[in-house]
């Protein structure tokens, strides 16, 4: 990134590689997981898996199975998505600055 965006500018996020490692995968899934039709998708799915929660006696107590979330979100090499940019992300961005253009 050669010039770091105002906090609270939008910035376009594309991926131009694919990721070699699986940390950078993770990185870009957090990123991604940003964007806030992926928020709006995930807070959803939250509520579905709080309705649908089912429960059984264990130990005389009340247990949750607790369900485990969708991967929503799947960093492949075109994949484009915007956020508001922070400054706490920075480091996150140049980690896998590689894969990714970043446009204002």
């Amino acid at each position: 990134m050669a010039k770091t965006p105002k906090p609270g500018s939008r910035i376009t996020l594309s991926i131009t590689k694919a990721p070699t490692r699986p940390d950078d995968v993770d990185t870009l899934r957090r990123l991604m997981r940003m964007n806030p039709r992926a928020q709006a998708a995930l807070q959803r799915a939250q509520l579905n898996r709080e309705r649908t929660t089912e429960s059984h006696q264990r130990g005389g107590r009340q247990w949750a199975v607790r369900h485990r979330t969708g991967k929503l979100v799947h960093p492949t090499v075109g994949a484009t998505w915007t956020l508001a940019y922070r400054p706490q992300i920075a480091p996150d961005l140049a980690a896998v600055s590689e894969f990714i253009s970043i446009k204002s």
